[in-house]
């Protein structure tokens, strides 16, 4: 029977956790208490509450990472195979750099490659021959856990926007990242990536017909698929899920020529106004309010209370404000969230800095704003 530090790789140790078992299930269901949980208290957090969970989340991960590297090494177990190559340890030094520099790209990519991976790590893992509680079945769980976590409550809270637009982006740098893996791999008989062999009981196994390094076109058609379930709630809508756009128009086309705006909604606040939601790629530094008004048939800016009234910048959550009303946040914030008011008139377009926008009520201001927002 295997101690909780033993770390010899006996296969047919009858104690083994296994695929779908009992013990395996427990830590599924585990998992998704552990994502709810993440994705609610992010949700609901303001911007320094969330800073301090993203870099409690993905520094509990690297700690993890770097404890089991240790333990393994002391125990005499860190050989070649045991170096950070793999998907899933990359993620981990992305994350901690991402939880303290940020990065859009950065972002994307851990949505596009490294939170599937650690999920189908998770559904496949190629720890199961250790018992259910030992500490590399403990710490293998927790690490992937906290990884999808990770990048799930930002995409919850808004701050991770998925694209599928950079999805090639994410491409290259993935193939850029695997090719020296895969020579790495050849080279010494290790199997990083599972760019050697299919990893044991994985779907990659479908494609062991192909031979090596045949079943390796397998990860087209498996990540095409992910992709598929991944992107396709963000094609239909490009606002982000925690409330803005929820019923606007932001499709492909409603953004061709205003590429600064990523998602919009506008409002009934009122008989008499319109409350405007933005997402905007641009630096709070640089936003010209000036240039934002409601302009008649012949392109003259309507006088009055038709230009911007009571700009206010947001968290990138939306619920709550950067700043004081009529003020600009101290340090520039890209990309920003800001809201304002508009005098409804006959006329419904809303001309920007950044293109058109037709001023298409969506119903009634969302309760996270109403508690926000102020309005004199």
């Amino acid at each position: 029977m295997y101690g909780f530090f033993d770390f010899s790789t006996d296969s047919s140790c009858a104690d083994s956790l296994g695929l779908y078992s009992p013990g395996h299930i427990l830590w599924l269901a585990a998992a998704l208490l552990i994502w709810l949980g993440l994705c609610r208290g992010y949700r609901r957090a303001g911007a320094p509450a969330r800073r301090l969970l993203l870099r409690l989340t993905a520094g509990t991960a690297l700690a993890l990472e770097l404890l089991r590297a240790a333990l393994l090494f002391s125990a005499g177990q860190y050989g070649l195979g045991r170096l950070p190559l793999h998907l899933c340890a990359l993620a981990v030094y992305i994350s901690f750099y991402h939880s303290l520099l940020g990065g859009k790209l950065t972002g994307q990519f851990l949505y596009a490659f490294c939170m599937p991976g650690a999920f189908c790590a998770l559904l496949f893992p190629d720890w199961s021959y250790y018992p259910a509680f030992h500490f590399m079945s403990v710490s293998s769980f927790i690490l992937h856990i906290l990884l999808v976590g990770y990048t799930l409550m930002q995409v919850a809270g808004g701050d991770i926007r998925p694209d599928i637009r950079r999805a090639p982006a994410c491409l290259g740098i993935m193939l850029l990242t695997a090719l020296p893996v895969y020579i790495f791999d050849r080279l010494t008989d290790t199997n990083y990536m599972f760019l050697n062999w299919p990893s044991p009981g994985s779907p990659l196994e479908w494609f062991s017909f192909l031979g090596r390094p045949g079943y390796l076109l397998g990860y087209l058609p498996l990540l095409a698929a992910v992709w598929a379930v991944i992107y396709a709630p963000f094609l239909a809508r490009r606002g982000p899920p925690n409330g803005i756009g929820e019923n606007a128009d932001t499709s492909a086309d409603a953004y061709e020529n205003t590429a600064p705006i990523e998602s919009y909604a506008c409002y009934d606040y009122g008989s008499e106004w319109y409350l405007v939601e933005m997402l905007l790629d641009v630096s709070t530094a640089d936003i010209d309010w000036d240039g934002f008004g409601v302009y008649d048939a012949e392109g003259v800016k309507i006088s009055g209370r038709q230009c911007v009234y009571m700009e206010q910048y947001l968290t990138a959550g939306g619920t709550e404000k950067l700043c004081g009303t009529y003020s600009a946040p101290a340090e520039p914030v890209r990309p920003c969230r800001v809201a304002f008011f508009i005098y409804k008139t006959a006329s419904r377009t809303l001309q920007t800095p950044y293109g058109d926008i037709e001023l298409k009520s969506s119903g009634k201001a969302p309760e996270r704003l109403k508690g926000v927002i102020d309005f004199v």
